[in-house]
C-alpha cells in the first residue's frame, strides 16, 4: 500500500510540474493571397457540398403509396376493393409474427386499440379471417377480398 501511494505522490509531482511549465506561444500566420487577389479579382469560391439528403434518392426513405405496410387486392375482376376491405385495411397494423406450429401473426387494431395473436383461420375483427402467415406478411381475406398486411 505504501507503495502505490509513492507512486500517487510521483505522478501528482509530475502533473504539477507540467501545469507549472510555461506554454510555448503557437501562432499560425495566414496564407499568401492568392495572385488573383492582388490584381482585385475575387477569389475563387470552392464548390458547395451537396447534403446528403440531395445525394440519397428519394424512394429510399419514402414509404410506398397508400398507407405504409398494408396493400389490398382481390380476385374480381376489376380489381376495385369495398370500402370495409379499404377501411379495415386501414385499421390494422402487423406488428410481428411468432414462427411455429402453428404460425402467429401480432396485428394491433388502431381503432380500438387492442392486439390479437392469431393463426391461420381464425377471425380477427369486423369479419376478417387469416388466411396464410409468411415471413414478413400475412393475408386477410374480408368477403372474398384479400388484404395483405407487411411488416
Amino acid at each position: 500500500m505504501a507503495g502505490g501511494a509513492g507512486l500517487l505522490v510521483v505522478e501528482l509531482m509530475a502533473l504539477a510540474v507540467t501545469l507549472a511549465r510555461p506554454q510555448p506561444d503557437v501562432r499560425f500566420a495566414a496564407p499568401p493571397p492568392e495572385p488573383a487577389a492582388l490584381i482585385g479579382e475575387p477569389p475563387a469560391q470552392p464548390a458547395p457540398v451537396p447534403a446528403l439528403a440531395d445525394r440519397v434518392p428519394p424512394s429510399l426513405f419514402a414509404p410506398p403509396a397508400g398507407r405504409a405496410g398494408v396493400s389490398a387486392a382481390t380476385d374480381e375482376p376489376g380489381g376495385a376493393l369495398s370500402a370495409a376491405a379499404i377501411t379495415l385495411a386501414s385499421r390494422l397494423t402487423l406488428m410481428g409474427i411468432v414462427s411455429g406450429a402453428p404460425p402467429q401473426a401480432i396485428i394491433e387494431d388502431a381503432q380500438t386499440n387492442k392486439t390479437y395473436f392469431v393463426t391461420e383461420g381464425q377471425r380477427i375483427v369486423g369479419g376478417a379471417v387469416l388466411r396464410e402467415v409468411l415471413d414478413n406478411r400475412v393475408l386477410l381475406e374480408l368477403n372474398g377480398e384479400r388484404i395483405e398486411l407487411m411488416l
